[in-house]
């Protein structure tokens, strides 16, 4: 064992703690000593630019090097897991869908995203009819390039592309601009009823008085921006009251006179846009209602209603704070009507809540119960549906969130604002509801559908699948809760919707119901196809039945038809599925012994070799896992390579 003399030991400590950490760059390069200052003594004396260095990283020992090869073998023991479960996710939660249309010019490509209704059809129509489907025979680039799937053969192409009319009579005959004064008043009144608590950029007094004065004095108002704004209104007005043809003519000189404007812009412009968003939406053109939101919106900007309107002086007079007042409802009504458009269409909101400068709209509570349930909306788009990667159990944590939320948002609510939230609360509420209670429940258990819907193709997924489930136990308790609660919503908005029209004559001039009544009879319809060996299913097909009812009360159009036709159509292949599969287990239970009778998770109604599980494939040999990409149908111009016959 050899000595060292302590003097030298002390010199080595010494030279060792003069090194630095903090070489700078010409040091490192030349492979000198620097001593880390700035600048350093060798690049003071030679007279050149002394650059600063990185920190010289520490070097590894030999067991953080073991310790780390440990917790990689741990991790590539959880990675399959975990990555299966971001797969599930990816493929049954934050899927969306594709469709084409050619025309002679040019061809119309269509996003949907998670949220939308058109993604649920699809997977409807995947759990429902199974890979063994019949597919369109005739998608060539010279016709209509869109798949069959569940938009076409259930009959809602029309609304997918936004391309019909409604009305097949020739305008010509109408020579007068305005409709006469008592007609107009009445789709005034219908206005106010009804489209006017969705859209609350002003009084009902200055919307009168606006009305009043363009009859007064026809003449001189012509082409004036409150003119125009009235005409959206009736036109609005006109087509909830079944005069689809006045509608028309009143929308194409709105349109006219807003072309004439050019790019100016104002604060009238801002809500005449807004409202023939809300036009658009009212006739089933979903991707005209959110081009025009999009324009409204930009126009909103360049106003600059996003930003508190700076005053004249120190203080502002009533006129002036009237002012500031209607550009900041017709702001926040376009911010809440931006997110609904968005979270049913799947597409980001237009409105960044950081750009926002403004107070909420705390003075009106209607208002701000739009507002605060739009911000929640925002979140279900992005929280629930976004493509965030994690797992099952995380998902389900921020899905409960949500659902928490808007629980708290209800008791917040003022009693005149609130409505029955469960069907023990039916009997506590006025029988009369008013239109803006109706509207915020639509809203309102719309967006808990929405939320909730996930969890009922998760739930479907994991019951269908031949592989072991990915979804934890502890999930798999949570998913029947969540179901529970999506059906009970489900089928509450549509008795709350049936006992509301029989007593309100408003209720008959809601046309946009429709929307809703319809998306809760999807997933009632949903709820049977994911496990329909069940006792209970008869309460759906109850409610459904009572949602088709409601149906026959408002005024017939081509949308209501499509919503009859589509929903009866797969409540037709659901009662056939449910029949079928009671069967099948009436047989096992004969053929069978009793202890042999669990079949509970078994795929029921389908070949095992064509579960609808993650991983399958079809008979074109195309992944289920990817089945709402309806570009995989597109361009064939070969019937028979899809096995067409």
């Amino acid at each position: 064992m050899s000595s060292r003399n302590p003097g030298e030991i002390s010199q080595n400590a010494s030279k060792s703690s003069h090194r630095t950490a903090l070489a700078c760059a010409p040091c490192r390069l030349s492979k000198t000593k620097c001593n880390g200052q700035d600048p350093c003594v060798r690049c003071t004396d030679r007279g050149i630019v002394c650059m600063p260095g990185v920190k010289r990283r520490k070097p590894v020992r030999k067991s953080a090097i073991l310790s780390s090869n440990e917790s990689a073998r741990t991790d590539d023991v959880e990675a399959p897991e975990s990555t299966a479960q971001a797969d599930l996710l990816k493929q049954e939660v934050h899927c969306s869908i594709w469709g084409s249309e050619a025309s002679e010019s040019s061809t119309m490509n269509l996003h949907y995203g998670p949220s939308s209704t058109f993604v649920f059809l699809q997977q409807l129509h995947r759990f429902l009819l199974g890979s063994g489907a019949p597919r369109q025979s005739t998608i060539s680039s010279w016709s209509t390039n869109y798949t069959s799937e569940a938009i076409s053969e259930f009959g809602y192409s029309g609304i997918f592309y936004g391309n019909g009319s409604d009305n097949n009579e020739s305008p010509a005959g109408i020579s007068q601009e305005l409709p006469p004064f008592d007609l107009a008043a009445t789709f005034l009144e219908t206005y106010l009823a009804t489209v006017h608590y969705v859209v609350l950029f002003c009084d009902q007094g200055t919307l009168r008085k606006l009305f009043y004065t363009m009859y007064s004095a026809p003449t001189s108002n012509q082409n004036s921006r409150d003119s125009t704004l009235v005409m959206i209104v009736l036109a609005i007005g006109a087509f909830l009251s079944s005069y689809p043809i006045w509608a028309d003519s009143l929308h194409r000189g709105v349109t006219s006179r807003l072309d004439s404007w050019g790019d100016s812009v104002s604060l009238r412009s801002v809500q005449i846009s807004m409202l023939l968003s809300e036009y658009e939406h009212s006739h089933g053109r979903p991707n005209s209602a959110m081009l025009g939101i999009g324009r409204a919106v930009h126009k909103a900007f360049a106003v600059g209603l996003h930003r508190d309107m700076p005053s004249q002086g120190g203080t502002r007079d009533s006129t002036e704070s009237d002012r500031s007042r209607e550009r900041q409802a017709t702001f926040w009504s376009l911010f809440a009507h931006d997110r609904n458009v968005s979270l049913s269409l799947g597409r980001p909101a237009s409105i960044n809540e950081l750009d926002i400068n403004i107070l909420d709209p705390t003075w009106d509570v209607r208002l701000m119960a739009a507002v605060t349930l739009a911000r929640i909306t925002y979140k279900v788009n992005y929280n629930i549906y976004g493509r965030n990667r994690g797992s099952v159990s995380d998902f389900c944590q921020k899905v409960q969130a949500i659902y928490d939320e808007m629980i708290c948002f209800h008791k917040s609510l003022p009693v005149d604002q609130k409505f029955p939230l469960f069907e023990s609360e039916l009997g506590q509420y006025s029988a009369n509801l008013t239109a803006s209670q109706m509207i915020l429940a639509f809203h309102f258990f719309q967006t808990m559908i929405i939320a909730l819907r996930p969890c009922l193709v998760l739930d479907a997924a994991r019951r269908r699948s031949t592989k072991k489930s990915t979804i934890p136990n502890e999930s798999v308790i949570w998913l029947n809760d969540a179901v529970d609660r999506c059906r009970n919503a489900s089928i509450h908005i549509i008795n709350v919707f049936a006992r509301a029209i029989k007593v309100s004559s408003f209720i008959c001039y809601m046309r946009h119901s429709r929307f809703f009544i319809e998306a809760a009879c999807f997933a009632l319809l949903f709820d049977v196809i994911r496990d329909p060996a069940r006792d209970g299913c008869e309460r759906n097909f109850e409610a459904i039945a009572q949602g088709l009812h409601c149906f026959t009360l408002l005024p017939t159009d081509r949308l209501l038809m499509i919503s009859t036709t589509g929903v009866s159509r797969i409540l037709q292949l659901t009662e056939e599925m449910v029949a079928k599969t009671k069967a099948e287990a009436n047989q096992k239970v004969d053929n069978e012994p009793p202890s042999s009778m669990a079949f509970t998770n078994e795929p029921t109604g389908f070949d095992q070799g064509q579960a609808l599980g993650v991983g399958l494939w079809d008979d074109a040999g195309i992944s289920n896992n990817d089945i709402f990409d309806m570009s995989y149908y597109l361009w064939y111009e070969d019937p028979a390579s899809l096995g067409a016959e």
